[in-house]
């Protein structure tokens, strides 16, 4: 594997760290005020909709980025790691 493949991963690192953290951040408030405003949501179908819909997109968005990392072999974030590691 050359270096071009390792300055690859190395440029969607950023993403992938932002998008997850944004992602667990979001769910993380939407469970905050889901469980503040309880009586609202089971009492409104509409809000139960919602709230539920939107837990699903999160968290199919946090395992689909994280399943892209399962992907890669063991051998490419090794050379990444090294690479950092020699800069």
């Amino acid at each position: 594997m050359g270096t071009e493949s390792v300055n690859l991963i190395d440029a969607w690192q950023n993403l992938y760290v932002m998008l997850g953290s944004s992602s667990a951040a979001l769910i993380g408030l939407l469970f905050v005020a889901a469980s503040i405003h309880l009586g609202a949501v089971v009492s409104n179908p509409g809000f139960r909709v919602r709230c539920y819909n939107q837990t699903l997109y999160l968290l199919t968005f946090v395992l689909g980025a994280w399943s892209t990392m399962l992907g890669m072999e063991q051998r490419q974030l090794d050379v990444e790691q090294r690479e950092k590691a020699g800069s």
